[in-house]
């Protein structure tokens, strides 16, 4: 019960308590032989079934226990007193992050964003040390009154390697702030807390939780149903702070930022664009209000600002998108009578994918390693009855015939003229995803396209001709990161030593589509890019349709960073094309829009005329096998810059 409080637990004097969860409770508590006041938390009764709880709670939080940062609570004591297990941690004077949001309500984004910044200094250095918390919410964080966070409750930290949850209680967290894979009982790795992180930013800019309700409810909603857009919720939300936070809520974890520290610089560098260019959406906004208004009144924050400051800001151009995204996501909010395409025969139907219903998320995003992104609402046209493949013809190795393009030397591939089936299925592929489908026939004309993904070597050559030149905020490639193999000294571009032959990592889309243009080429379309990496047959990656860890870099069976070109001669694609499954994502020419497939041309299609994000294709030596298939599809704003992530040009001649 409640009332009944003991008065004293071993050396601990106990003087009220201060909080109470489902197995525990927390007494503030005075150390009778340190002279200390503690918080004491005290195991009231372990989960049911589970007999190996306390064995593995007192190993835990003894390992917890050497965990040392300044944004962590302290963990003094491990011990069992009177029978009851009992953790006595720092006293951190202060309020519960739910305390201040219950009295102040929603946070101005600045703040939001300094909050963000010290709960991820704890979760990368706990991350970076094995474990995740999973459990992270408002109540879990101390606010002292000179603004420091401390994160709390780090006595029930899980290793994050092979912790998988399996056993129904298991599943412990805040239904509010559970990840999708950590409801679902899958293993639950750092990405889960950053998942969780997303739901805080989301109370704490719009002062609610994005699912509420009754437990089934919520959980559920975590799995299958997107969050409501942040800033229909709260209109002086900047979209370009509410596209971080959306992106931190990825489904998926992979497509989550890739750790805790890029989401807070992404958070800073948004509240920084959004600030720096209110000023001027304040005076545009003066000028037109006709179509759809951004706001009833002006406020400190403009209200929908996508993307990093640019050296010339066309702000008409600006709000008119802006414009556009608003009404489109009316417009999506709106239902809408949608034909729905007939099935492909031999599709199993089999439970939804959680990993669809979310549609639209970007993946990370780096500005000088700062990661920011998008999320766009999904347009969803009319869809026609595809075309169904009947038959896939296997296409065997056919006779490479190769040319020097003379600028870059650079080998090139041709890929005749012709139809080949482009997307995936169910039936074909068990990894197939919603913005894959329909599986349709597509004409491409001949092409060329490199053999091999652009070196550092001639990515060096090229920026010493043009030079390392910025585009929406950010230079073509970053050679500041310490892990770039491209190095800027004494006025010189030059490739790291041993990575000549490597491909060229931290290029945005900007930088691979001058690079292609500096060397009389284009970047491939999608269309293109698919082709030449899988034939005519549909295949799955390159090679063919069964999984092959000798074929591919990947994070499966790879060395853990790129390879050099060639590396793996069994993985090429019919056309003779190397590394297309693995070693680094590639960027192409087409904007990204989920459900392209449902009404794309089959003719040479360009992708769609309108949208923010680019294609990348092929997956890297970062990422498992599943997401290197050829028919894979996802997305990136064109200002990333990552260390798994290069491109290769295509022409449509042999010769310039």
């Amino acid at each position: 019960m409640k009332g009944s409080i003991p008065q004293t637990l071993g050396k601990y004097k106990i003087l009220k308590e201060i909080g109470r969860g489902g197995f525990a409770v927390v007494y503030k508590a005075l150390d009778t032989t340190l002279n200390r006041t503690v918080a004491l938390k005290v195991l009231t009764a372990p989960p049911p079934g589970d007999p190996t709880f306390l064995e593995r709670f007192w190993r835990e939080a003894q390992t917890a226990a050497n965990l040392k940062h300044p944004n962590i609570v302290a963990i003094y004591e491990v011990a069992e007193f009177e029978g009851r297990y009992c953790l006595a941690m720092e006293f951190l004077p202060g309020r519960t992050l739910a305390q201040v949001l219950q009295e102040e309500g929603a946070l101005p984004p600045k703040q939001v964003a300094e909050i963000t910044q010290q709960l991820t200094s704890a979760l990368d250095y706990a991350h970076a040390r094995g474990f995740v918390h999973r459990d992270i919410k408002p109540s879990n964080v101390i606010v002292d009154d000179q603004g420091h966070v401390t994160l709390t409750d780090f006595g029930t930290v899980k290793p994050a390697e092979g912790t998988r949850l399996t056993a129904p209680w298991m599943s412990i967290g805040t239904p509010e702030y559970m990840s999708p894979e950590q409801i679902s009982g899958l293993v639950v790795e750092p990405a889960s807390d950053i998942y969780s992180l997303g739901i805080v930013c989301y109370e704490m800019l719009s002062g609610q939780v994005p699912f509420s309700g009754a437990t089934p409810h919520v959980l559920h909603a975590h799995i299958y149903d997107p969050p409501p857009p942040l800033t229909e919720l709260v209109a002086q939300i900047p979209e370009v702070v509410a596209e971080v936070i959306h992106h931190a809520l990825a489904k998926k974890p992979e497509m989550r930022f890739a750790n805790a520290g890029e989401m807070a610089r992404a958070l800073t560098a948004a509240v920084e664009a959004a600030a720096e260019l209110a000023p001027e959406a304040a005076a545009a906004r003066k000028q037109d209000r006709a179509t759809v208004p951004l706001s009833k009144k002006l406020t400190p924050h403009p209200t929908r600002i996508t993307g990093f400051p640019r050296r010339v800001v066309d702000i008409e151009a600006r709000e008119e998108a802006i414009r556009r995204a608003v009404a489109a996501e009316r417009e999506r909010k709106t239902p809408a009578a949608v034909e729905k395409p007939t099935p492909l025969p031999g599709v199993r139907k089999g439970l939804p994918r959680w990993a669809i219903a979310i549609g639209g998320l970007l993946l990370v995003v780096g500005l000088l390693g700062v990661g920011v992104i998008v999320y766009r609402p999904r347009m969803i046209p009319l869809k026609p009855t595809p075309v169904t493949p009947s038959v896939l013809p296997t296409q065997g190795p056919v006779a490479e015939a190769t040319t020097v393009w003379e600028k870059d030397s650079a080998v090139m591939v041709h890929v005749p003229a012709g139809d080949f089936f482009m997307g995936s299925r169910d039936s074909d592929d068990a990894n197939a995803d919603g913005d894959e489908k329909p599986m349709h026939p597509v004409y491409l004309d001949e092409f060329w396209i490199d053999k091999y993904e652009v070196t550092n070597e001639q990515f060096a050559r090229f920026l010493n001709e043009e030079g390392n030149q910025e585009e929406d905020g950010v230079s073509w490639v970053n050679v500041e990161d310490e892990n770039s193999n491209i190095i800027h000294e004494d006025g010189q571009y030059r490739p790291r030593s041993g990575y000549e032959d490597h491909p060229v990592t931290y290029v945005s889309w900007y930088g691979a589509q001058s690079y292609c243009q500096w060397a009389g080429k284009r970047l491939p379309t999608e269309a293109e890019w698919e082709k030449a990496a899988r034939g005519t047959d549909g295949r799955i990656w390159p090679w063919g349709n069964d999984w092959d860890e000798d074929k591919v870099n990947s994070r499966d069976a790879g060395p853990g960073h790129t390879t050099a070109m060639g590396s793996y001669p069994d993985g090429a694609s019919p056309y003779g094309c190397m590394d297309m499954a693995g070693n680094a994502w590639e960027w192409v020419a087409d904007r990204y829009q989920e459900d392209y497939y449902q009404a794309a041309p089959n003719r040479n299609p360009q992708g769609p005329s309108q949208g923010v994000s680019r294609v990348v294709r092929g997956g890297s030596w970062a990422l498992p096998q599943r997401l290197t298939r050829c028919a894979g599809r996802f997305e990136f704003i064109p200002w990333v810059r990552r260390d798994d992530l290069g491109f290769r040009c295509a022409s449509s001649s042999p010769s310039p």
